[in-house]
């Protein structure tokens, strides 16, 4: 009669689903713009307007792909690097916060 009130075997370990880990994107390096005079400490004051036509340079493809990837069309991915100096974290955080802007498109 020992064997009927012994305690039951313990669980089988389930494995657990993990999150995939992102790649990192390569570091950005940026080419130093021409400074024919040295009047830019106002122009980092305020990242939520486009930058100037002068500091506008092409976001790099795979920066775009990505949060085209998450699902942001093409255009509004690029604005939001450009605002956010190729910070593509920041570029998302922007994205979130001005998706319903009348002038986001623009």
């Amino acid at each position: 009669v020992a064997g009927l009130f012994a305690p039951p075997a313990p669980a089988a370990a389930v494995p657990v689903a993990r999150a995939p880990v992102p790649t990192p994107s390569p570091p950005v390096t940026q080419t130093p713009a021409s400074n024919n005079n040295n009047n830019d400490n106002n122009n980092n004051n305020n990242n939520n307007n486009a930058p100037s036509a002068g500091q506008q340079q092409e976001p790099p493809a795979h920066l775009i792909s990505a949060l085209v990837e998450m699902g942001f069309p093409a255009n509004r991915a690029r604005k939001a690097l450009l605002v956010n100096q190729l910070d593509s974290d920041r570029a998302v955080e922007w994205l979130f916060e001005h998706s319903w802007d009348t002038d986001i498109d623009a």
